[in-house]
């Protein structure tokens, strides 16, 4: 939820997404299932229509499309990563890890 009274700045409330890499996507997304199918259950998926927590994250983040991947470091920020296929494997780039995963 978001709180804007008096003079205060925006209060977010902490997600509970606890994984460190998530999929952000939406129903109707030929992108999203496409993604979804090529990782399989390796990475969890978070639909910002159903979730929540996505939706806090997603707000918090400023993330404009989906599907995005994002990671979470070791201080508990969040990160967007680069999503790219090549030769068979699905290649995530995020800010400090890369992620290799052979195509489903």
């Amino acid at each position: 939820m978001i709180s804007t009274r008096g003079n205060f700045l925006p209060l977010v409330a902490k997600a509970m997404i606890k994984e460190n890499l998530i999929i952000l996507t939406t129903t109707n997304c030929p992108g999203c299932e496409a993604l979804k199918k090529q990782v399989g259950k390796r990475i969890p998926v978070y639909d910002v229509q159903t979730s929540e927590d996505a939706v806090e994250l997603v707000m918090k983040e400023g993330v404009m499309a989906v599907p995005t991947v994002m990671h979470k470091d070791s201080n508990g920020n969040w990160n967007k990563c680069q999503l790219s296929f090549d030769k068979g494997k699905v290649l995530i780039k995020c800010k400090n890890k890369n992620i290799e995963l052979e195509r489903k």
